[in-house]
């Protein structure tokens, strides 16, 4: 028999951050978005500012997890962390093709079901209808794929791919755009649309966070 989790009511400060980034990223994604859920000892004990989210983007084949610390764009009193998955791992976990993958996904739903509060869902009930199906407490996940950057602009983090080597044609392109901007805006323009173009060579595949693993990023 599974004991029933006490659901905290989110804080103010929190929710109003949360109810920031689901309108952020529901700009980016737009029908592609199919929930946002608040899981974690924010909603199960209420004794902490850190915030953890799942959301489901049809599609979504980039990094898995990704923590944020406060940044201008959208203060926070903790950390937030973002599960993402696409909907097809979500609803059918069971049939990940990557081993690893699978018990991380697997793992991650388990936690979920601990004690959650769905912030939205395309269509009505999407996520609620998946959820109700209960299954024994997983153990913490900590493994994070990408650390810091700006929380509202999640897709910069879609599709890193640094392996994937790009002709020299594509780079004499992105090269000629980059020289567009000012001078001390070309590093970072010239690195996020290098990481895009490889995004879109590379063969969508699941990722495991071992492999995913970058350094902190613009963390405050």
């Amino acid at each position: 028999m599974i004991e029933e989790t006490e659901i905290h009511r989110i804080p103010y400060t929190e929710y109003k951050a949360i109810g920031t980034l689901a309108h952020a990223h529901f700009d980016a994604h737009k029908e592609n978005l199919r929930t946002i859920v608040a899981f974690g000892a924010l909603v199960t004990a209420g004794n902490t500012y850190d915030i953890d989210l799942l959301e489901v983007v049809d599609g979504w084949r980039g990094a898995s997890l990704v923590e944020f610390t406060s940044t201008a764009e959208l203060p926070l009193r903790g950390r937030l962390r973002l599960y993402l998955l696409s909907s097809e791992d979500f609803e059918t976990p069971y049939e990940i093709i990557d081993t690893e993958q699978k018990q991380w996904v697997i793992d991650l739903i388990k936690q979920v079901y601990e004690g959650y509060d769905v912030i939205m869902q395309s269509p009505p009930s999407y996520a609620t209808h998946i959820l109700e199906q209960k299954l024994p407490p997983a153990p913490p996940l900590t493994n994070i794929s990408v650390r810091g950057g700006n929380p509202l602009q999640l897709l910069e983090f879609g599709s890193l791919g640094e392996d994937i080597p790009l002709d020299m044609e594509l780079t004499g392109k992105i090269e000629e755009f980059v020289m567009q901007f000012p001078e001390k805006m070309r590093g970072e323009v010239r690195t996020r649309f290098t990481r895009l173009a490889k995004g879109y060579l590379k063969t969508p595949t699941y990722h495991t966070s071992q492999n995913r693993t970058v350094g902190a990023v613009g963390q405050r």
